[in-house]
């Protein structure tokens, strides 16, 4: 969207391109010298280092930038205040017009942007005077924009001139928000659904709760198609357990914070580190806090020139180019004769987790060795990293040219670092609780549940259904053999004369089996339990048990992917080089990727630490001395990292060359 053209002829653009990400084909949704030729289009100005904010998916959103010189301005490029508005439905502009008296904030370019709820907020940058590139003043403000009002509703000071906030070297983005259906910790809530429930219960007549279950006993046929049956011994209820596996994803405060990070290099070893949490600018007063006390002020990565990013899960993902590195002075040091050679531009792509403000390098390799590559954007969906450039280009020149390239595309897993979009918690404590009270108590139930070592779980079918729909497939085909007199005699519990709305109606009550054989052990088929009947797991699972629980997301799936990512999230905190062999195994067998390059990260590293280790206790050894290690010594090093990318080139034409790469 917009850009310029420092080739000749220089040109600065307002057109607005898409890429489709499945097929990686770029297509031109805004032709703007077309649009120009009807006087019923809107046409906002060319322009460059802008911000362009993306509002719900639903329109982007421009702002400031650099625009071509008019008569005003007749000494070069000129500084834009004008907002527009872009459609992505119907692929056209809308500029706002605001009232009289209200405050639009001052000219910039190379600022920086994000969007909280339905309020646009935009910091810093810098403004040129008449247009003369040798006088730029840095801004220290910051301005909301209303986008359902459509009007500049705020603005205060913000930052002082040592920070220096711009696009140059500092990155803002809003953290997920994610608001819960029901409000959480709200007793007056939780009082209303247990007065509700209670009252619903007591009108079932007591004729209509069944104490046990009916036969036949119905094996659960599996993917393989084996149909096992084994006879009952043993009733076992769940045990109570903590239904808040994901304690860190519920956010009572329902609260989208925007994060400011920002570097600059004062000296050769000292670096200055900005990160500053802005808490959602939905009133004047929102809160502002500095974190950057605690961030280390030396060592640590270089700073990133002009950085694109974003936040997934915990993680402030950023990425940028370090330029050509001069020789530095040290005190105290002579400089060698013959300088050493310039270090060549790079692009690193960095991670800084924002609960404890640790970095992480996202390194993949040789893939950016060759090549120029300038821009990336997160895919949070995808939990990936998108970066472009042109792998038969030279950085150096594009850099010094201030040159991106959109010709090839590297799709990073962030899945395989350990950074991934966590399972969001989707019920309030209080609706678990009351779920996992109906499978804890038995009059809730109308069938049985036998585990593979014959331990019965009753259970309520609807909710089995409604949560599972291979359930239902399983009641409407596995019935064996007819019901005899005795049990059509019998009168059904209330539970089972109830439908989900994709049953089969076609089965009366008293054909429908009354218990169902799970190949599980009793304390995973409970886990699965607790899980549909709460939407979350239990705590405490050992690394077998999710594991398997991993394997059968896939195998009883559809509709189990909400499973697999609980699971998976609760494997990766858990994984270590004891369990990596377990989850490499389950995660093949489930199709879960990162997790299983993941995992082979932590054995290969954690081999290659062993060998290390006693490498050096055979050379202490020759020396006459003997040394203790310790597995995993902090002497050793860890190794590059497997990083499964793609390589692909991009066309406007529909044809696309995909290249994969193994990075070692």
């Amino acid at each position: 969207m917009g850009g310029k053209r420092l080739d000749p002829p220089s040109q600065i653009f307002n057109n607005v391109w898409m890429l489709d990400l499945s097929t990686l084909v770029w297509t031109l949704i805004f032709n703007a010298d077309e649009a120009s030729n009807s006087e019923n289009i809107v046409v906002p100005e060319p322009r460059y280092f802008h911000t362009a904010s993306n509002h719900k998916n639903e329109s982007i959103i421009i702002f400031g930038g650099l625009g071509p010189a008019n008569e005003e301005s007749n000494t070069g490029e000129r500084c834009l205040d004008n907002l527009a508005i872009f459609d992505l439905a119907k692929k056209e502009w809308r500029i706002p017009k605001f009232s009289e008296g209200i405050p639009v904030p001052p000219k910039r370019y190379a600022h920086v942007a994000a969007i909280s709820r339905d309020r646009l907020v935009i910091v810093g940058g810098e403004l040129r005077h008449n247009g003369m590139k040798s006088s730029p003043e840095n801004l220290l403000d910051l301005h909301i924009f209303d986008i359902p009002a459509e009007t500049w509703v705020h603005s205060r000071a913000f930052g002082t001139q040592e920070d220096h906030i711009g696009y140059y070297r500092s990155v803002m983005a809003t953290a997920p928000f994610n608001p819960s259906t029901y409000p959480l910790n709200n007793l007056e809530e939780e009082e209303r659904l247990l007065e509700t429930a209670a009252a619903l219960y007591q009108q079932v007549p007591a004729s209509k709760i069944s104490s046990e279950p009916s036969s036949p006993t119905v094996g659960f046929r599996s993917r393989s198609g084996s149909l096992e049956n084994t006879p009952p011994t043993e009733e076992r209820r769940p045990s109570r357990g903590n239904l808040n596996a994901i304690p860190e994803t519920e956010n009572s405060e329902s609260e989208p914070y925007i994060y400011i990070y920002s570097t600059r290099q004062r000296s050769a070893r000292e670096i200055s580190r900005l990160l500053i949490k802005i808490h959602s600018p939905q009133t004047d007063d929102f809160g502002v806090e500095d974190y950057s006390s605690l961030l280390p002020q030396r060592g640590g990565n270089l700073p990133l020139k002009f950085p694109y990013g974003d936040i997934i899960g915990d993680w402030l993902l950023y990425c940028g180019t370090i330029p050509n590195q001069k020789p530095i002075d040290v005190p105290g040091r002579t400089r060698a004769s013959t300088p050493p050679p310039l270090k060549p531009a790079a692009f690193h792509i960095l991670a800084l987790h924002l609960p404890t403000q640790q970095f992480k390098i996202i390194d993949v390799g040789s893939t950016f060795l060759t090549g120029s590559w300038n821009r990336g954007l997160v895919w949070a969906k995808n939990n990936a990293f998108i970066v472009f450039g042109n792998v038969g280009l030279d950085m150096n020149t594009d850099y010094a040219m201030r040159r991106s390239n959109f010709d090839h595309v590297v799709i990073i897993d962030l899945e395989v670092f350990g950074i991934y979009t966590p399972p969001r918690v989707t019920a309030p404590s209080h609706a678990r609780d009351f779920a996992y009270g109906m499978l804890a108590r038995k009059e809730f139930s109308d069938m049985d549940i036998v585990t593979r070592d014959s331990v019965r779980i009753p259970v309520n079918s609807r909710i089995l259904a409604y949560r599972w729909p291979m359930f239902t497939e399983v009641l409407n085909t596995c019935v064996t053999g007819t019901p005899h007199a005795s049990d059509m005699a019998r009168r059904p519990s209330i539970a089972s004369t109830l439908f989900p709305q994709n049953a089969d109606r076609t089965l009366t009550a008293t054909e429908r089996p009354r218990v169902l054989y799970l190949p599980l052990k009793h304390d995973q088929a409970e886990a699965f339990l607790i899980y549909l009947y709460t939407d979350s797991l239990p705590a405490g699972l050992d690394v077998p048990t999710l594991c398997t629980l991993l394997v059968l997301s896939k195998r009883y799936a559809p509709s189990l992917d909400r499973l697999a990512g609980l699971v998976a999230d609760v494997l990766h905190r858990q994984l270590n080089e004891g369990n990596a062999w377990q989850i490499i195994e389950a995660a093949a067998l489930s199709g879960r990727s990162g997790l299983q390059v993941e995992a082979m990260l932590v054995m290969r590293t954690a081999a290659d630490l062993k060998i290390q280790a006693q490498r050096r206790r055979e050379e202490l050894k020759t020396k006459g001395s003997v040394v203790h290690l310790k597995n995993g010594d902090t002497n050793g090093t860890a190794v590059g990292s497997v990083v499964s990318t793609h390589v692909s080139t991009l066309s406007a034409d529909g044809s696309s060359v995909v290249v994969p790469s193994v990075v070692s």
